[in-house]
């Protein structure tokens, strides 16, 4: 037979609202199981499932009934996925699952045999175990580790809240803001991922955009909102602006905690951001070799280091190893957008570089050691541990003016050494010299 009820809603219903496994059972192929039939003449027996092009492959090993009346049946799962298309956007399984329910065929719960497979997979992510993750990579187990380190840090932050609570959508808000439209009509509550009553609600975002479009639909519901992204966006559209609303980066949200936090994280976030792909870096010696060579040769610029830059332009840096891994970032990201101009990203070299004006402002103000800094008209230059790094076209605010006018700004020679056709090498030397310093710090 097959079960009745047999749903993840139907499982939270079971279980205490903040009960721990709770988000690992959401990923669990409930549309799967439903299709399972639970009999004792299928023992030992293959049953095959195709759905949306995957093959499951289920063997029940034993039912059993127990003392309290209910039943439990042991079964293996395993999926065979015929591309890396359906393999990324589909969790693979190979495990050994028990499943609870009534003698009437009412579903209770559902668990793994062994060690829960997502619970082992968040273990092995913050600790930096990356090999297995990779070779179980796909779109739900991003999903999953992105909500831990999220959930992690937010429950630091934000303590005695709850994740996956139900608000009903109020009709007028909760607040009123500037030009907030009415709450859309698709839909009548909202479950955000971390939340503490309506004071603050976490939610969170592969895109950027989408992150947007989200803190802009529930501002109103809340007192503070914060929608967390994992990847940026090259071409931006909506944007949130409400006083109440912050759309955060993924390494702007975990260093809301400390300053070191995000350098405790940063190989996880660099993990989430490069798709499940362990980042190989050659060592501190090889990268300073290629650096100094005379040879000049252009090195083609990653995907995982664009989406990293743009994250990492929107920080305040709290070190020089920060201010140096931040100059590479703009460095990276004027080096690919010059190679790539076409005329639907030409207005997004300036975008980036409002972000250029309060990181120069805040290098003016912090006066940092061995970090000079020179500024002609709308062309910066700044040198740091001997990289000059230069921008033309820069935004002259009040903070910069002043400085451009005082005595502090000191004339820097330009020594001849363009940084843009090594911009991706110099990129993961900065990712060292920072790892270099949280070490040092620990």
């Amino acid at each position: 037979m097959k079960l009745n009820n047999l749903t993840f809603d139907t499982w939270c219903k079971n279980h205490n609202y903040d009960h721990d496994a709770k988000w690992f059972r959401e990923l669990y192929p409930f549309h799967i199981f439903q299709k399972i039939e639970f009999d004792e003449n299928l023992i030992n027996s293959v049953q095959l499932i195709n759905q949306n092009g995957i093959q499951y492959k289920i063997v029940i090993q034993q039912i059993e009934k127990q003392e309290n009346g209910r039943i439990k049946s042991t079964f293996e799962l395993t999926t065979n996925s015929p591309s890396n298309f359906h393999s990324w956007n589909n969790r693979e399984w190979h495990n050994l699952f028990q499943i609870i329910y009534s003698e009437q065929g009412y579903f209770i719960t559902v668990f793994s045999k062994k060690e829960d497979p997502s619970k082992d997979l968040i273990s092995k992510f913050f600790k930096g175990n990356f090999t297995k993750i990779t070779s179980e990579r796909s779109l739900p187990i991003s999903e999953l580790l992105l909500k831990s380190l999220i959930l992690n840090i937010a429950e630091e932050i934000y303590p005695n809240g709850t994740h996956y609570k139900r608000f009903d959508l109020l009709k007028k808000g909760f607040r009123d803001l500037p030009n907030q439209t009415m709450t859309s009509k698709l839909w009548d509550d909202f479950t955000p991922f971390y939340s503490v009553g309506r004071n603050i609600w976490i939610c969170y975002s592969f895109n950027e955009e989408k992150a947007h479009r989200m803190a802009i639909a529930n501002a109103n519901q809340c007192e503070k909102i914060i929608v967390v992204y994992c990847l940026p966006t090259i071409t931006k559209h909506h944007r949130c602006n409400f006083p109440n609303s912050s759309v955060l980066s993924l390494p702007e949200f975990v260093s809301l905690l400390s300053a070191n936090i995000y350098s405790k994280y940063a190989r996880q976030i660099s993990f989430l951001q490069n798709h499940l792909h362990i980042e190989t870096i050659p060592n501190k010696e090889e990268l300073q070799k290629l650096i100094d060579s005379e040879i000049n040769e252009t090195y083609p610029i990653q995907k995982s280091s664009i989406n990293e830059s743009l994250s990492l332009i929107k920080m305040i840096p709290k070190s020089k190893a920060d201010i140096f891994q931040v100059l590479c970032s703009f460095n990276l990201l004027n080096a690919w957008l010059k190679s790539n101009t076409n005329e639907s990203n030409k207005r997004e070299i300036y975008s980036f570089k409002s972000y250029l004006t309060p990181f120069i402002e805040n290098l003016i103000e912090k006066d940092i050691v061995d970090v000079s800094i020179y500024i002609e008209n709308h062309f910066a230059i700044i040198d740091i541990d001997g990289f000059q790094f230069s921008f033309h076209n820069i935004t002259v605010s009040k903070t910069i003016n002043s400085f451009r006018n005082s005595t502090e700004n000191k004339l820097i020679i330009w020594k001849g050494k363009k940084l843009q056709p090594i911009a991706q090498i110099l990129f993961l030397y900065s990712k060292l010299i920072r790892k270099e310093q949280n070490q040092n710090n620990s």
